[in-house]
């Protein structure tokens, strides 16, 4: 088949009928036209639903910090009042029942209030709890270190005792908080002894700390009060991102009395508003602690827009809260759809109007038209020799010429595009196979990158990899004394020096059968049971770190300060996988990772710090293990850890 052949095809085949190119452009005129008006009228639509989206959010943002104002304003108010007293001695623990007297009456005037308390250097300790639950109740601790709990009649009277429990003010959060600080703060949130959540106004009089109770859940209660649209959302959260307040119902119980309750992120949230939201916001500032001015955003959510408002919180007594408005555009939208509707249908008629003064112009421009594609399709089919004769109408009679023209120059263009099709062919059979050596190269990289079971994945379907591991062995290894080294040292020498040695643990590696995750500057991490799963997870990666002590060592013999390895090994759960699109790599999270990297942190030079849970697989494999005790680990707490020593210097040491 020759190139003329296909061109005579498609020529001798009409597409388009002249009418119909004739008509489009009042069509498209149109279509612009009313296009053009609708879209303005819709954007017009969105900017006033904007506007009032975002007058909304300011006012409701501003509301909800008018109510912490006076919310808050009240107990430390309180608080401030009774440092006062106490210190004119008008408030004293020795004289408990005018002391009770006066509290009563301020958990009367003061409805809100929780609980008002007194607590002196001693560890003597007087409050009255509201009825917020009930009863209220008296609580005291005088001359013996039990708290008696008491039950308080209508008028303030004790009554029965309740019960006693073990109780020092001293060691309660409140009280460090305000202690070395001349003015009243606020603590931060922490358990209350029945199980809630909550935060304390604190000031200090000459011996002690008066303080003031809040829950948390009355602010969620005041927030689900506030009504913008019917599906808009209020929180508050820390900086930290934590739940202090939201108007929905948030799905977080009470803990058992005196247990820990556990705080709830924005981004955990059961509310999937607000947990996108947070989501949001996070990808968004980063940190809420970075926000420090209010802060207006959109994001989509479930298909939906929603407009963002967060306004910082301050009272400069300790308090650095963020309060989140999200308003769904949905909301406001019913109107401007409506508005779109009578645009399409204005469309509509206003097409059919184009469409029919299209046919009745088109009739009295077509008959030239048609000659001239006659004469094409004879053209097409390898007649040259057409010629038009002139037209009345000047655009025709260029046509007429230019195309006369075409049929002489058409034979000599067949002939050189044959020619250029040849040459053509013959680029592509190169260019084809540079591009499968090309793609074999990059088949190698990509396994140098990743592991192979999981470049195969990613080839296949292209998703992010994430898959959970139960039992694994993570080692990081950081080199101690590289950086003062590397300043003596050229970079270049210093790169190569790190390479050889890099490459002497990635052979370790390849000889226990691990798989190296990362190096980050001259530290070094590697996995033992996973990709692929085995029983031996936490003996190879054993072997791996003494083998990488005797490495090093035989390596730094050429430097005047030889060099020593900090490893640290953990064992446990793990996520492993690969995320995002650019630059990605094989890598891991969890809490055992986290801890694998504290074990290094907090080790010494020389030496291979492992875990409890890491201790519990190596204890009978007749390695030289050493008890090193318990050690603060960051994030953690205390810690018991060990020495991980080889098989011939010392027996196993149980804890």
């Amino acid at each position: 088949m020759t190139l003329l052949q296909p061109l005579q095809s498609l020529i001798s085949t009409p597409r388009f009928s002249l009418r119909s190119l004739l008509i489009v452009p009042f069509v498209l005129q149109t279509l612009g036209t009313v296009g053009l008006v609708g879209f303005l009228s819709f954007r017009n639509g969105q900017a006033a639903v904007q506007d009032m989206a975002t007058q909304l959010r300011e006012e409701s943002s501003l509301r909800v910090q008018e109510h912490l104002e006076q919310y808050l304003g009240h107990p430390m108010a309180a608080v401030q009042s009774n440092a006062a007293a106490a210190n004119l001695g008008q408030l004293d623990l020795d004289y408990i029942d005018s002391t009770r007297a006066f509290l009563w009456q301020q958990t009367q005037i003061f409805p809100t209030l929780d609980g008002v308390y007194l607590g002196d250097e001693s560890g003597r300790f007087f409050c009255i709890c509201a009825a917020s639950k009930g009863d209220a109740i008296e609580k005291i601790v005088l001359a013996q270190p039990e708290r008696q709990i008491y039950s308080l009649t209508a008028a303030g009277e004790r009554g029965e005792l309740l019960k006693l429990e073990r109780y020092d003010p001293r060691q309660r959060p409140w009280y460090q908080k305000s202690e070395g600080s001349f003015q009243p703060v606020w603590s931060d949130i922490y358990t209350f002894t029945d199980g809630e959540l909550g935060i304390t106004a604190a000031a200090r009089f000459r011996d002690g700390v008066a303080g003031v109770d809040l829950r948390l859940a009355q602010i969620s209660e005041f927030l689900q009060g506030i009504e913008i649209s019917p599906h808009s959302e209020i929180f508050i959260a820390e900086q930290s991102g934590h739940l202090i307040g939201s108007s929905v119902e948030l799905a977080q119980g009470l803990a058992a009395e005196d247990a820990q309750t556990e705080r709830q992120a924005a981004v955990d949230s059961d509310h999937l508003l607000v947990q996108a939201t947070a989501r949001h916001l996070q990808e968004a500032f980063g940190e809420l602690a970075s926000i420090q001015v209010s802060q207006q955003s959109e994001f989509r959510h479930q298909g939906d827009r929603h407009f963002v408002q967060v306004l910082p919180y301050r009272n400069g007594q300790g308090l650095d809260w963020r309060i989140v408005v999200v308003v769904p555009a949905a909301d406001f939208m019913g109107r401007i759809h409506a508005n779109t509707r009578t645009t399409l249908l204005l469309c509509l008629l206003a097409l059919m109007g184009s469409t029919l003064l299209g046919l009745i112009l088109s009739r009295g421009l077509s008959c030239s038209i048609e000659r001239t594609s006659r004469a094409a399709v004879a053209v097409a089919g390898g007649d040259f020799e057409q010629r038009l004769s002139g037209s009345y109408i000047r655009e025709v009679e260029l046509l007429a010429r230019a195309f006369n023209r075409m049929g002489h120059r058409l034979s000599q263009s067949f002939a050189a595009l044959e020619e250029a099709n040849g040459t053509l062919e013959r680029r592509v059979k190169e260019r084809t196979a540079e591009l499968r050596k090309e793609h074999e190269r990059a088949e190698k990289l990509l396994l140098n990158i990743l592991p192979q079971k999981i470049a195969e994945q990613l080839k296949r379907d292209g998703n992010p990899i994430a898959r959970s591991f139960d039992e694994a062995t993570i080692l990081f290894a950081d080199i101690v004394g590289f950086t003062p080294l590397a300043s003596r040292y050229s970079p270049t020498v210093m790169v190569e020096v790190l390479n050889r040695l890099f490459c002497e643990f990635d052979n370790l590696a390849e000889r226990h059968k691990l798989e190296k995750i990362k190096t980050i500057g001259d530290s070094y991490m590697v996995a033992a049971g996973l990709p692929e799963e085995r029983d031996d997870h936490a003996v190879a990666i054993a072997d791996m770190a003494l083998d990488m002590q005797q490495v090093l060592d035989d390596f730094s013999h050429g430097f005047s300060r030889p060099l020593q390895l900090r490893i640290g090994i953990n064992s446990g759960k793990v996520v492993a996988g690969v995320i995002g699109k650019k630059k990605f790599i094989y890598d891991l999270w969890g809490d055992s990772v986290n801890v694998a990297s504290r074990m290094e942190s907090s080790g010494e030079p020389g030496q291979i710090q492992i875990s409890q849970a890491t201790y519990m697989l190596l204890r009978d494999e007749g390695y030289g293990i050493e008890h090193r005790g318990q050690i603060k680990v960051k994030g953690k707490g205390l810690m018991t850890t060990y020495w991980l020593r080889r098989k011939e210097l010392a027996p196993l040491v149980a804890a």
